[in-house]
């Protein structure tokens, strides 16, 4: 790994017309010290994290702001680290069994989108949650989050909404993101992040889903969901160490890509896991 120190935020008035306030730069310097926190390309959720945030200190600038100036390690090809336990696990999009969430970025906020998000939350039973990334690359990404016991993501989910609900909700999302594509350059990212969870320990797999048409839309919240039982059954005895894992929505099928150690290094996953809980290589 090679080590950069670089400046993570400022209290400046941002391009975007955005300011942390200090309390906010209190609060990173706080997380950092806490968590391994990842270092992604862009806020591309198909690309692995490209690094991690090793420390951090709150500096006081010349023109009476401040800024957050923090040492990145950026992992390298070929990079295997140890597992480092020195921190707690990088934060995780946790949704609790039974429940549902909706998140959505700024690629969803006008009029029309913003009322067909918020008719997903309502076919969901939740309230939609704004995020705000900052990125050049026109990547729009709605989540939608689910928990569920380890082996029971298929059959949950159709019996936690019924079937009334959950026709709605395909409807919505496929009149959703028909009109992402036909009215906004770039890929707009269907996340559908599922906490699965056994005896108190937890994983979670993040499915995406680019550009999804109706037939995407199906195919992932019908057989994509007994994919999802069967690759976290597969994939659960390393949740300790590997509490995340990506997968990609191809031609109707769930693929693993990567996975993420709690410390954030990157890892391909293992076409056969050992009972004994081999962590993706």
């Amino acid at each position: 790994m090679k080590q950069y120190r670089c400046r993570l935020a400022t209290t400046h008035v941002d391009l975007d017309g955005d300011r942390l306030a200090l309390s906010g730069l209190e609060a990173m310097v706080r997380q950092i010290d806490a968590q391994h926190i990842p270092v992604g390309v862009e806020h591309d959720p198909r690309i692995p994290p490209a690094g991690r945030i090793a420390s951090a200190e709150l500096v006081e600038l010349t023109d009476g702001d401040y800024a957050v100036d923090g040492v990145i390690e950026v992992f390298e090809a070929g990079d295997r680290p140890a597992l480092e336990t020195a921190k707690g696990c990088m934060p995780l999009q946790l949704t609790p069994s039974g429940k549902f969430a909706v998140l959505f970025d700024r690629g969803f906020r006008d009029e029309e989108s913003r009322a067909l998000v918020d008719a997903v939350g309502t076919a969901l039973g939740v309230q939609p949650r704004p995020y705000i990334k900052k990125s050049l690359d026109p990547i729009s990404v709605l989540t939608i989050g689910v928990g569920f016991a380890l082996g029971a993501v298929a059959t949950g989910f159709l019996r936690q909404l019924g079937e009334d609900s959950y026709a709605t909700l395909k409807g919505r999302l496929a009149e959703l993101f028909a009109r992402q594509t036909g009215r906004r350059e770039g890929t707009s990212i269907l996340s559908l992040d599922v906490t699965v969870e056994k005896d108190g320990k937890r994983m979670v797999i993040q499915v995406l889903a680019e550009n999804p048409g109706k037939g995407e839309i199906d195919a992932l919240l019908g057989d994509g969901l007994a994919q999802v039982d069967a690759i976290s059954e597969r994939f659960f005895a390393t949740a300790e160490d590997v509490p995340k894992l990506v997968c990609r929505l191809q031609d109707g099928r769930v693929t693993p890509t990567f996975g993420v150690r709690r410390d954030c290094v990157p890892l391909s996953p293992a076409d056969n896991p050992s009972e004994e809980g081999t962590p993706p290589e």
